[in-house]
């Protein structure tokens, strides 16, 4: 046994490390490790082969890596087609990385880890944590990038052109980010299948308010998907918002203009719908925030069961669950007389799928619009039972409201 710089070796073996040394310096003639030897909470370690680091178990809090190899070209033998820089610089417990300057692959700036020209950000340690100003000439964000850190804001320069897939994932602490004033599309747009790209901000609950910058033109699949976003902006010239790219967000509001292109479940939370005038609404806006069809995946029981949509002075609401409803309606590119139209033929049926629901809110708002009979209201009424006397006191005060209005024009 031989102790050196904070290590225990055993000819080419590392068995043991002294967790309360300042730094440790792992000897370039150490070849393994005995079994998931942890790293956790080690404050310095230096070590210059990152196979060999792949055999330890978490990471130190600064990590100074003298590897001089192409780590892209790395992979571990028992995670197919999962590279060493994901598995391995992604684990828990770094909070800085130093690349050897002599690595002619890749550098780190920051603690963070680039491609040697500057034009792709690959990994940012797991334990980072604060405000992150990604340089001037990235282009490229790579997937996983910031995956599970704890940074709470980030700044993107106007060179950027890319995010990955899941590159923000699990960045619980993230709260700002900041677009920058070069990007066009955020997430991918084409058509593929959709398990496997997206999720750029996942599971990214802090992150509640978004801006979108004017030049962005696409927001991609499932780009904001299962994140805790509740209000966006978007800009006047947004082109198109694909597939699920805020699905499953907290979104109750939006303002769209009426010339984007609306995917699937784009906007399935929604509750309320602003359109700027123009003679249509944006394409696909039924399908975005519906059940039309089945398209909709996920409605929450917290989910509004009917949709306020407005252009300048016309309101109308929209059903997400389409069962038993009369759909002659566009729904690919319809007009707000199209949807006008739609709730008045189908204004009972509506209600009473919002009786049986219980949902009151919604309930009363779709009443405000309609124009239900006395018979009609009285049919509603014996829809109603105990769990349902909100409901009940709305058509009450609905059939009061139209006796009162009898009796003035009786007079």
């Amino acid at each position: 046994m031989e102790k050196i710089n904070g290590v225990t070796m055993d000819g080419h073996t590392v068995v043991d490390i002294d967790r309360n040394a300042d730094e440790v310096v792992i000897p370039e003639y150490a070849k393994d490790t005995t079994y998931q030897l942890p790293l956790y909470g080690i404050k310095s370690m230096e070590v210059s082969d990152l196979m060999l680091l792949a055999q330890f178990a978490g990471l130190p809090k600064r990590l100074v890596l003298n590897d001089k190899g192409n780590l892209a070209s790395y992979s571990l033998s028992y995670w197919s087609g999962v590279n060493a820089i994901d598995s391995v610089l992604g684990r828990a417990g770094l909070e800085w990385l130093e690349l050897t300057d002599d690595n002619p692959y890749f550098k780190t700036v920051d603690g963070i880890l680039y491609s040697r020209d500057g034009k792709k950000l690959l990994k940012c340690p797991a334990k980072k944590t604060g405000e992150v100003i990604i340089p001037n000439g990235v282009i490229e964000i790579c997937a996983h990038a910031f995956g599970n850190s704890e940074i709470e804001s980030v700044i993107f320069p106007d060179s950027l052109k890319v995010i990955g897939s899941y590159a923000f994932k699990n960045c619980s602490y993230l709260k700002n980010v900041d677009f920058g004033n070069g990007i066009t599309q955020i997430g991918d747009s084409n058509e593929k299948d959709i398990r496997s790209f997206g999720y750029l901000f996942e599971n990214c609950e802090s992150l509640k308010d978004v801006n979108i910058p004017e030049q962005v033109e696409v927001i991609g699949h499932s780009a904001f998907s299962k994140s805790g976003v509740e209000t966006v902006e978007l800009p006047a010239g947004i082109k198109k918002i694909c597939e699920c790219a805020f699905d499953r967000c907290n979104i109750r509001r939006i303002s769209l203009p009426a010339a984007v292109e609306l995917g699937s479940d784009a906007i399935s939370e929604v509750s309320e719908i602003h359109v700027e005038d123009g003679e249509h609404l944006p394409h696909g806006i039924i399908q975005s925030m519906s059940k039309y069809n089945g398209l909709a995946k996920y409605i929450t029981p917290d989910s509004s069961l009917v949709v306020k949509i407005t252009q300048g002075n016309k309101t109308t609401y929209i059903p997400k669950d389409f069962s038993g409803m009369h759909t002659t309606i566009d729904t690919d590119n319809p007009s707000m007389d199209d949807l006008l139209t739609f709730f008045h033929k189908n204004h009972v049926r509506i209600l009473r799928f919002l009786v049986r629901s219980n949902a009151a809110k919604d309930f009363c708002n779709a009443l405000s619009i309609s124009d239900c009979s006395n018979e009609e209201l009285l049919r509603l009424l014996s829809a109603t039972n105990d769990k349902s006397m909100v409901i009940r006191a709305y058509i009450l005060d609905a059939l009061s409201e139209k006796e009162e209005k009898s009796e003035k024009l009786k007079l």
